[in-house]
């Protein structure tokens, strides 16, 4: 008898008089001698019941935001694509479109079901590659190493800057502001005033590395859901510079033959090799075959023949009347 009841309520009702139109549909249920519904009920409530009673379930609602189902809701396809990208050096998208073509989808190429019902044609073409890319969390923006080479945010690092800054901040104090200006704007007292500068008490220099490849990555890449893929250290034969700058003398410590002859000169004195140009700026054909790498000796070694080049800059300015 429970089965029977059963099988009673979950029978399709008749079709509605007018399919679709959700007033008639409410009054077919109510109206009808034979009608067990007597009381009114709402068009939301009437197609509900139309839906289970004739698909067992309710419909989605497709009101608000809706996520539409596309073919990387296929877990295993979206899985295998996301995965194939992270092991990638370097992402384009011509890369995951051929990716995508010749292998993704390999293995729905004797059955179609899954591609057609999800509308995708193949090959499938670059702007939909892109569209998909962006949608699995891909990004294209700045590159940026992915790697450590230097010990610049060390905790001991970052407690000696703070220390260094506050000094030089205070050194500053000592540095007068130089102007270039042509003498005969000035008046006789600010030339006197002039003239009897010998200059700062003290000198600022400041140094840097840096390292030019000749195949140089460009400025952009694709990054994946935040993850960006390990940059190879190996981009070409490269070229190391390391400068210095002065504030006094401008970048690279420029040196007239006059000057050059005299640094030698106090060099001599001490021992040491003559220089055949300004120490300020070194080059360094980096590699293990070649000049080799640039380290602490050879950066101990660049200050060493600058301070001899300032040293005899201050000589100079001292004789000077």
């Amino acid at each position: 008898m429970a089965e029977q009841d059963l099988a009673s309520l979950l029978a399709p009702l008749p079709p509605s008089p007018i399919e679709g139109n959700a007033d008639v549909d409410a009054r077919a249920c109510t109206e009808g001698e034979d009608n067990q519904y007597k009381e009114e009920v709402s068009a939301t409530q009437a197609n509900r019941l139309w839906d289970f009673r004739g698909h067992g379930g309710f419909k989605r609602d497709s009101r608000g935001v809706h996520r539409r189902d596309w073919i990387m809701s296929e877990e295993d396809l979206k899985d295998e694509l996301i995965k194939w990208m992270r092991t990638q050096k370097r992402l384009t998208v011509k890369d995951v479109q051929n990716y995508i073509n010749q292998w993704l989808f390999a293995s729905e190429i004797g059955d179609l079901s899954t591609l057609l019902s999800y509308q995708v044609n193949l090959p499938v073409s670059m702007s939909t590659t892109h569209s998909w890319m962006i949608a699995l969390g891909c990004k294209y923006e700045q590159a940026t190493k992915s790697f450590y080479t230097d010990g610049h945010e060390e905790k001991v690092v970052v407690v000696y800057r703070g220390k260094y800054i506050d000094v030089k901040r205070k050194l500053a104090l000592r540095q007068p502001l130089w102007v270039r200006v042509q003498r005969d704007t000035l008046t006789p007292e600010e030339l006197q005033r002039l003239d009897g500068i010998k200059g700062p008490a003290e000198d600022f220099c400041a140094e840097d590395e840096s390292v030019y490849k000749v195949y140089a990555r460009e400025g952009k890449e694709w990054v994946l859901q935040g993850v960006r893929g390990i940059r190879k250290r190996n981009e070409g034969p490269g070229e190391m510079v390391s400068a210095f700058q002065d504030e006094r003398h401008g970048f690279g410590l420029p040196l007239t033959d006059d000057v050059l002859q005299a640094v030698n000169a106090r060099r001599k004195e001490k021992g040491k090799e003559d220089l055949t140009r300004s120490p300020d700026l070194r080059f360094l054909q980096h590699g293990k075959n070649k000049d080799g790498y640039w380290g602490y000796d050879e950066f101990k070694e660049q200050i060493e023949d600058v301070l001899d080049v300032l040293d005899v800059f201050s000589v100079m300015r001292d004789l000077m009347p």
